[in-house]
């Protein structure tokens, strides 16, 4: 029991600044003029004047671009508007700042369902889903403080039986061991899924994927605004990037104009 409340005497202080840290992160000032703006945004989108919303959601999230909801109701006003590819895009936004928001995921589930292209899920997404599938609740700030919070519990465990002259190397450590490299391995998973410019949606309605980024190429096959898609190479032209090599689960490459992608 003592080295028990010896791993729980050295969590206290870890937790408290860990909860420190967070509410100083999420404490973001907002003024009367900023909230007025965004309950004229809601006003407009509930009165179905989705363009002008968009505008008033676009225009607040350049002052805040850590909020999850701001981008959940550009998604939305997206949506009713028709443009399936900018709902999809900022819905992707959201998903990775607020993962369990129920209405996000019930929303993003029924515009996959109005989408022409449907694409299948890659080695990586079907490790991540079925092997650390708890990982889609959380960021990857989250996550990353979950490996520091576990990290320090770890080494705590260890140095307590070196210093009361037990065996380190036993078999409660090999299973904290095991359950680190466990956590860790689905931590670097869900950094290179979410790492920005990563992944991209199809902005266009319908769009051309050619086997180079020349023109004149003959395209490979099609496809349509809010497809998901694996962004691997990218070819530039001056400070531009004018075309983007894209890959689907399936394993089809091409090449896209960047314009006609938005990157998550």
């Amino acid at each position: 029991m003592k080295h028990i409340k010896y791993i729980l005497f050295l969590m206290i202080p870890i937790l408290i600044i860990a909860l420190v840290t967070i509410s100083h992160v999420t404490d973001a000032r907002i003024t009367d003029e900023q909230v007025q703006k965004y309950e004229q945004a809601k006003k407009l989108y509930y009165e179905n004047d989705y363009e002008k919303a968009i505008k008033d959601f676009e225009s607040l999230l350049n002052e805040y671009p850590e909020s999850g909801y701001l981008y959940y109701n550009l998604g939305n006003s997206y949506f009713k508007a028709g443009k399936f590819g900018y709902a999809r895009l900022y819905y992707e936004k959201a998903k990775l700042l607020i993962p369990r928001d129920a209405e996000l995921k019930i929303n993003l589930t029924l515009l996959k369902t109005k989408l022409v292209d449907t694409a299948g899920r890659s080695f990586s997404d079907y490790l991540v889903g079925t092997f650390y599938f708890w990982s889609s609740s959380s960021t990857v700030s989250e996550y990353r403080l979950l490996v520091i919070l576990f990290s320090l519990c770890f080494w705590a465990w260890c140095f307590q039986k070196y210093f009361r002259k037990k065996r380190v190397l036993s078999t409660s450590t090999i299973i904290l061991l095991l359950i680190f490299t466990y956590i860790i391995s689905g931590y670097y998973l869900k950094t290179d899924q979410e790492s920005p410019g990563q992944y991209g949606v199809i902005l266009q309605k319908q769009v051309d994927i050619k086997a180079s980024y020349l023109e004149k190429d003959e395209p490979l096959f099609q496809l349509h605004h809010g497809t998901k898609v694996r962004i691997i190479d990218e070819q530039s032209f001056g400070e531009a990037k004018k075309w983007l090599k894209i890959a689907l689960p399936e394993g089809q490459k091409g090449w896209v104009m960047a314009k006609d992608v938005g990157e998550i």
